[in-house]
């Protein structure tokens, strides 16, 4: 397994470098080693066979990490859940057992995976001095991502063989400037960038800096970074950090990734941290497709392809669609993932004649260059077309100075009214929502604003439609009639 046998071979050329600085603490390679292998020991106390999935439910990222590479390279299949009901998605898998914390008790109690054994371990703590011993040689295992939780049902990828060696690939061709110390902040390990960066950063010997708790910002104090990874959510969350509580550092490359940036949250960004931002376009299932450095408001829209990148932008019936026309993005098959884990219908309907699917619409300019609008099921009803929300939404966005999401539906009269939701904490005044809606909702003939302090989000940070929709429905029911 690369990264282990890195992690061992740096702790051994260079024991006290930092492999890892958690929660504003650094740990070196070695110390990191030393975990791993005491867990591992710790594990062989259980006497489980190997070659089954292990459901790893643990907060602490640290620990998660050290119990996940511990039974990865004793040749476990790992799969981290945060909740009660992603425990109950591995239900038809080969489970050997839910991992959890000693610590994390009262949190997980209630939570059994029928006809799955149930595992309460400890952080462990290496003995001071003792020699580093070498990683395990049998055959290590894979990891299941989830992913798709725009829809409310996550899906499982395994990332695993020609998957994991092809994004350690891509990474080392994106950490230019070595040695490298990654910001990584608070992604779980269920997420393609919480468990692939990682695994990248250690595969070259690098060092990441991760931050789980309260006031993400002060992952931003901690000297060296050189590059950080992060969601328009996230980054969203620092900029709203008081004037002065991190330092700004034009010599971090800000990468954004799982989401498109705003303009005032660019412009915020480029005042308060950094002006080297680059947004990252791209899936869990189909790897990158697109490297935009931000140098001006239009490259928040067109992605410019990375140099490998192989796409097409096809119609309903898979044909190419010329440049300024919308279709959706198909992309080839990742090398290792033909489909998602136990699901035949979704594997079907998203992996088709060597390609991938997304689900994203999308147009391609004169120049080669990209603009993603919208997903195929997010789009909005005008006279019995259907457009995609994406564009409009960001034109919202960038007027009203927040996060806009827009739902139609089939109004009172049979006709389409579009529901254009608001987040913010703070009222806005109807005109201003008037004068926005004549400006660019002009065409549509019935417009609802809704008003939310905080969008339902998933783990990324996308907005979650369905659940959403559910909420504006529950406010309609609530509201007296008569």
């Amino acid at each position: 397994m690369q990264v282990l046998d890195q992690i061992y071979q740096t702790a051994l050329a260079s024991p006290d470098k930092t492999a890892l600085v958690y929660n504003l603490s650094p740990i070196s390679y070695r110390d990191f080693h030393q975990r791993i292998t005491a867990m591992r020991r710790q594990l062989a106390e259980l006497g489980l066979r190997p070659g089954g999935v292990a459901v790893v439910w643990v907060d602490n990222i640290l620990a998660s990490w050290v119990l996940n590479l511990a039974l990865r390279g004793d040749g476990f299949r790992t799969m981290s859940v945060r909740t009660a009901a992603e425990i109950d998605g591995a239900a038809d898998l080969d489970v050997v057992g839910v991992f959890t914390l000693e610590a994390e008790r009262k949190r997980v109690d209630g939570a059994i995976l029928p006809g799955a054994a149930r595992f309460m371990l400890t952080i462990p703590t290496p003995a001071a001095g003792e020699p580093l011993a070498p990683p395990p040689t049998t055959e290590a295992g894979g990891h299941i991502l989830l992913t798709s939780g725009t829809t409310g049902d996550y899906k499982m990828v395994p990332f695993e063989g020609a998957f994991e060696a092809a994004i350690a690939k891509i990474a080392e061709g994106q950490l230019a400037t070595r040695p490298a110390m990654i910001a990584l902040f608070d992604f779980g390990l269920w997420t393609m960038m919480g468990y692939a960066g990682p695994t990248a950063v250690w595969s070259l010997g690098e060092t990441a800096v991760i931050h789980d708790q309260a006031e993400l910002w002060r992952i931003l104090t901690v000297e060296g970074l050189t590059q950080a990874a992060l969601t328009p959510a996230q980054l969203a969350q620092l900029m709203a950090a008081p004037e002065g509580a991190f330092p700004r550092n034009d010599g971090m490359e800000l990468r954004i990734v799982a989401g498109a940036l705003s303009e005032p949250l660019y412009r915020r960004t480029v005042d308060r941290l950094t002006s080297r931002i680059i947004t990252n376009l791209g899936s869990t299932e189909g790897g990158g497709l697109a490297q935009t450095e931000i140098k001006s408001a239009e490259d928040l829209r067109w992605h410019r392809l990375s140099p490998d990148a192989k796409f097409e932008i096809v119609d309903e019936n898979d044909h190419p669609v010329p440049a300024g026309q919308v279709g959706q993005i198909r992309v080839p098959q990742v090398e290792g993932v033909s489909g998602y884990v136990n699901d035949a219908d979704a594997t079907a309907s998203a992996f088709r004649d060597g390609f991938f699917y997304p689900g994203d619409l999308a147009m391609m300019d004169e120049q080669g260059r990209i603009a993603l609008l919208g997903r195929v099921t997010d789009v909005v009803a005008l006279g019995g077309d259907k457009l995609p929300a994406g564009p409009l939404e960001a034109a919202l966005t960038d007027a009203l100075g927040c996060d806009v999401c827009l739902l139609s539906e089939q109004g009172p009269d049979k006709g389409e009214d579009l529901h254009v939701v608001v987040e913010t904490a703070h009222p806005i005044d109807q005109a201003r929502l008037t004068a926005v809606a004549k400006t660019h909702l002009a065409k549509f003939p019935a417009i609802h604003f809704h008003v939310l302090p905080r969008l339902p989000r998933n783990h990324m940070g996308k907005v979650e439609r369905f659940r959403l929709r559910q909420t504006l429905i529950a406010r309609a029911a609530a509201k007296p009639t008569g």
